[in-house]
């Protein structure tokens, strides 16, 4: 005890925090304390935590990696989700879309974007595994008809690695209303023209950007082997389609292309993640349409020629048609409205399934401005939440009839862009204690603001 006093004696001296010290904040809060003596203290001790003085002096992170000091039992949560994930994937349901998606994942190991197969026994230690399934999705060609393919979909979300991520930004895509506007100015500037329209979607967007070094234990993914009826593992070397920080990756760049398409080569387009919608006039559509294949030639990337179509007055993106020729047509309307009269006639659904159904029954109606869903689509979401292959209740039912018709009634969008003074009107209204109402503001594009007062207020206010 001698020995520790005059240590202590000795610190208050010449310094108590060491090397560096404290913030102002955490000086306070640790002001009866000496640190290096803690230190030293704690060193001669023999804790293997040789860094709690500095955590201590700096303060604790209250989100990211925790510290650890090595005197606790580790916890492996990482091994545990592995086997967790290897044997969910060998519960396989339906053989057909195993097989699919067991092609398609050997097919991208021969492309070079994934490494394997491994055994459970193959990955380091503290590698996550992710289980990849397949969903049967279906492709407006640009004749209009459909084609239906399985995409594959790495779910990074139940492996828990989507919870790990974080962004200072928010992702805006450019929706229907930016292609609407950008159409409108584009004929107040210009006048009159006939225009046409082309989607050019991004080949295999994702898989044309790798993955990072540190990021190779986080990226291994789990398919089932039909042939040999047991899970297999690959490394994935490219932004897997299911992880967040895919979807921020993918579109960075691709806004990235699309500014370069504005600014430098004059392009009237607009980007929704890989989706591409290009507009010009009949007479220099030929023109426009070698500059943008030169340019995506330019920087390296394909685009997919199941989509790709020659310009024409009806052009389909974001799940939507857009009709520079007022002509009429419902392919997604009635893709859609199949694949709910499908769910409805089998009775049950996936939590894959309703996963996918709801995010195209969110996107439809978020398109055409629709807040009446919202409702109907909470049930959707709780009842997805909820997980398993279960028989569809009543409520989910009622629902899915509601959202059905709802496409289905919904009528186009039309965009004036002859309008001479364009106005926007905001209501709301209010309701509480027995007592409500409705307002609303009306706004011109004039910098001004217009109120109906009553003659004692207007006397007042002249006075």
């Amino acid at each position: 005890m001698r020995k520790w006093l005059l240590r202590a004696q000795e610190f208050k001296c010449c310094g108590q925090y060491g090397k560096e010290e404290p913030p102002s904040h955490a000086k306070e809060i640790l002001e009866a304390k000496n640190l290096r003596l803690f230190y030293q203290l704690n060193e001669a001790a023999g804790s293997p935590d040789q860094g709690l003085a500095e955590n201590m002096a700096k303060g604790f992170d209250l989100m990211g990696p925790i510290p650890t000091g090595g005197i606790f039992p580790q916890k492996e949560m990482a091994d545990i989700s592995k086997h967790a994930i290897w044997r969910a994937t060998g519960k396989c349901k339906d053989e057909d879309l195993a097989k699919d998606v067991h092609q398609i994942t050997l097919e991208e190991r021969d492309r070079g974007w994934l490494k394997g197969p491994f055994s459970l026994s193959e990955p380091p230690v503290g590698a996550i595994l992710t289980q990849r399934f397949g969903v049967k999705q279906s492709t407006t060609l640009s004749n209009g008809s459909s084609t239906y393919k399985t995409r594959p979909i790495d779910d990074f979300s139940e492996s828990l690695v989507n919870s790990t991520n974080s962004m200072d930004e928010t992702i805006q895509p450019m929706g229907i209303d930016m292609v609407l506007a950008a159409l409108a100015l584009r004929f107040r500037s210009w006048g009159p023209e006939e225009l046409q329209g082309k989607t050019i979607d991004l080949r295999k967007a994702c898989k044309n950007l790798p993955v990072s070094k540190s990021a190779f234990n986080d990226s291994f993914i789990c398919v089932m082997d039909p042939d040999s009826s047991e899970p297999q593992a690959f490394q994935s070397q490219v932004l897997p389609f299911g992880a967040r920080a895919a979807v921020m990756g993918l579109c960075l760049v691709s806004f990235a292309l699309w500014l370069i398409g504005v600014v430098i080569f004059k392009l009237h387009w607009t980007v929704s993640f890989d989706d591409f919608y290009l507009v010009a006039s009949k007479a220099e559509t030929k023109h426009v349409d070698m500059t943008q294949q030169l340019f995506f030639q330019l920087v390296g990337w394909e685009v997919s020629s199941e989509k790709e179509a020659e310009f024409n007055s009806l052009a389909r993106i974001l799940e939507v048609q857009i009709d520079l020729n007022e002509s009429l047509l419902g392919t997604r309307v009635k893709d859609l409205v199949s694949a709910i009269g499908g769910v409805l006639e089998r009775g049950t659904l996936s939590t894959a399934g309703m996963s996918v159904l709801r995010g195209r029954l969110v996107f439809a109606e978020a398109q055409i401005h629709g807040r009446l869903t919202g409702i109907h689509m909470q049930q959707l979401t709780r009842w997805e939440h909820a997980g398993g292959d279960a028989p569809l209740d009543d409520d989910v039912r009622d629902n899915l009839v509601f959202l059905k018709e709802r496409v289905v009634l919904g009528g186009p969008r039309r965009v004036i862009a002859e309008l001479g003074r364009v106005f926007h009107l905001y209501t709301d209204a209010c309701y509480e204690n027995g007592t409500g109402g409705l307002g609303g503001v009306l706004m011109g594009r004039a910098p001004s603001f217009h109120i109906s007062l009553p003659e004692s207020m207007k006397a007042k206010l002249q006075s």
